[in-house]
C-alpha cells in the first residue's frame, strides 16, 4: 500500500487551483533548423511533442526548390502518404493504428543544397492542416517552422611536391603539367 502511494506521488500531473481545470501543454509540431554547405545534403526532422491520443495528421512543409532538392522522406509512428509531386511543397497525410502520445519524430526530410546556391537562410514553412485525436476529435496544434542555412562549400586542399631544382615562393603562380 505504501509503495503504491509512493509511485502515485512521483507521476507528473497537471496542476490547477481549486475550482479550475488543470492545464495541459498544447501539442506542438516543429521543423528543425539546420545548416548545410553548398552541394551537400542534410536531414531535417518534423517533430511533435505533448501529443495525447493523436490518430490522424495532415501537414505541409514548403521550401525554396530553386536552391534545395528533396532527395528523401520517411514517416515514423504513423502510416500514410508523403506527397512530393509539387516542387517546393511536401504534404504528409497520415493515420496511426495505435494513438501516438508524448514526443516523436513524425517525418524525416533529406535535402541537397545546390552547388551554386546563394549563402543564406531559407525557410521551411510548416502548415498543420488537420490534427485528430481519439475519439475522432479535431484539435488545434501549435507549430514552429524551421530553416536551412546554406553555408559556403569548403575549398578542398591541394598539395603537391616539387622535384629536381624547382623552387617556389609564397604568392607565385605555378604552371602544372599533367603527365600520364
Amino acid at each position: 500500500m505504501c509503495a503504491a502511494a509512493l509511485v502515485l506521488t512521483l507521476l507528473p500531473l497537471p496542476v490547477a487551483a481549486e475550482g479550475e481545470e488543470p492545464t495541459v501543454p498544447a501539442p506542438l509540431i516543429t521543423v528543425d533548423s539546420v545548416s548545410v554547405a553548398q552541394g551537400s545534403s542534410v536531414t531535417v526532422y518534423v517533430r511533435a511533442k505533448n501529443l495525447v491520443n493523436l490518430v490522424g495528421l495532415s501537414l505541409a512543409v514548403e521550401y525554396d526548390s530553386s536552391v534545395l532538392t528533396l532527395t528523401g522522406s520517411s514517416m515514423r509512428d504513423m502510416q500514410g502518404v508523403i506527397n512530393t509531386g509539387e516542387a517546393g511543397r511536401i504534404q504528409m497525410m497520415a493515420m496511426a493504428e495505435t494513438a501516438v502520445n508524448g514526443s516523436t519524430n513524425l517525418m524525416s526530410l533529406t535535402f541537397r543544397a545546390s552547388n551554386n546556391a546563394e549563402v543564406g537562410t531559407y525557410p521551411l514553412a510548416l502548415s498543420v492542416l488537420q490534427a485528430v485525436t481519439s475519439p475522432m476529435t479535431e484539435i488545434t496544434v501549435e507549430k514552429a517552422s524551421g530553416a536551412i542555412t546554406i553555408t559556403k562549400a569548403a575549398i578542398p586542399e591541394a598539395s603537391f611536391s616539387l622535384y629536381g631544382s624547382s623552387t617556389a615562393t609564397a604568392g607565385e603562380t605555378l604552371k602544372l603539367q599533367l603527365y600520364s
